[in-house]
């Protein structure tokens, strides 16, 4: 996960949404060091920044970009942990965050900050659902629920303006 806190924007982007293209945005040097700790989410929680931004990428959408990006490790033992690590489910954990935070829906990325060269746009023009194939990584109902949250947030939450973006940022 990345995380960015400047005193004026803070800033949550998930692994396969964007998280590499946030590293680059904000100046952080190869390798780039993330993690899932729930002290991100406190921190975000009581950020006095004057803008609160999560990166939001359909979570069907986001596993196939971690399949799609694994496809280098081919049948390693380290290609379905990749997989798990790159499109974990955060979004029910985000769900509990008790702050008021704007979205930056995925597919609008470019428009707030340069794409990184390994992003995989998958965007789906059919509604999401699951396919047997997923339970190598989730069961349904983990897909199912994680999918729920995506909607709740990016219908409760309004999305950045752009403009203000570039002047926070």
């Amino acid at each position: 996960m990345f995380f960015y806190d400047s005193g004026k924007i803070c800033v949550i982007a998930y692994t396969r949404c964007g998280h590499t293209s946030m590293y680059e945005h904000f100046g952080y040097k190869r390798p780039y060091k993330f993690s899932y700790e729930d002290d991100h989410y406190k921190s975000f929680e009581i950020s006095n920044t004057e803008e609160k931004v999560v990166v939001m990428r359909n979570p069907y959408e986001r596993l196939c970009s971690a399949i799609t990006n694994a496809n280098h490790l081919s049948m390693s033992k380290y290609r379905k942990k990749f997989i798990l690590e790159h499109s974990n489910l955060e979004l029910q954990k985000l769900l509990e965050v008790d702050t008021n935070y704007k979205i930056i829906h995925f597919k609008n990325l470019s428009k707030y900050v340069a794409v990184g060269k390994r992003t995989n746009p998958t965007y789906s023009i059919r509604p999401p659902y699951y396919e047997q194939w997923m339970s190598s990584f989730y069961t349904e109902k983990e897909m199912d629920d994680e999918y729920d949250a995506y909607l709740r947030i990016v219908t409760q939450h309004e999305e950045m303006d752009v403009n203000k973006w570039h002047l926070l940022t």
